[in-house]
């Protein structure tokens, strides 16, 4: 597994350091730090996001060489094969979420318009949020390969766009949210991000079996 962890993180990074891109990405946290102050940080959130997204390229990658039938005949686990695209998953909000937080903290010191527990809790936020991300397109990555980004993507917006149709949803949601402790709040999350998790690589390694 460490391998294939290996050789998915080996392929973004590849395409990921590039001097141009680099430059842009720079270039674009620059302004953002100049222009919208302590609001930057949502620039960073569309990045990570944007980094998350990358994923599909492992996905097309995988399809054009056919690499599950490699895998296949060299008799790797589908667990292994499943487990290592999660794992590279992981490891991309982790950077993503670091780098989240250097920015911030960066602007904080320099505005001195939050504290670094604001800094932490919005990191770790977007932590969460981007995993939570990552774990429901894999599987619809699996299953419509290319186009299961697109796909999920919509479903999701459509989802968001339901619940703000519905306010009174909304209210309740908030008013339920702060009816519990932060303690709390931080189980919840654990336990729900635990959940979509599993039910992720169950319905991951379904789609990958059934392909046999």
């Amino acid at each position: 597994m460490k391998g294939l962890v290996q050789k998915d993180i080996y392929q973004l990074t590849s395409s990921w350091f590039r001097p141009v891109r680099i430059f842009f990405v720079i270039a674009v946290l620059a302004a953002g730090m100049i222009f919208l102050k302590q609001d930057s940080s949502i620039i960073l959130v569309l990045l990570l996001l944007l980094m998350v997204n990358n994923i599909q390229s492992l996905f097309i990658k995988d399809s054009t060489n056919r690499w599950l039938s490699l895998l296949k005949s060299l008799k790797i686990s589908t667990f292994a094969v499943i487990g290592s695209r999660y794992i590279t998953l992981v490891v991309i909000c982790v950077c993503g979420a670091i780098l989240n937080f250097v920015y911030m903290l960066f602007g904080m010191l320099l505005f001195n318009t939050s504290t670094g527990i604001d800094v932490l809790v919005i990191s770790s936020i977007c932590l969460w949020v981007s995993l939570i991300y990552g774990l429901v397109i894999i599987p619809f990555l699996y299953a419509f390969k290319q186009n299961g980004l697109t796909l999920a993507i919509i479903i999701m917006f459509s989802c968001v766009a339901l619940l703000i149709k519905f306010s009174s949803a909304i209210t309740k949601l908030a008013y339920i949210i702060h009816s519990y402790s932060y303690v709390q709040l931080i189980l919840i999350a654990i336990v729900a991000l635990i959940g979509i998790g599993i039910i992720s690589m169950v319905v991951s390694y379904l789609i990958v079996e059934k392909e046999k």
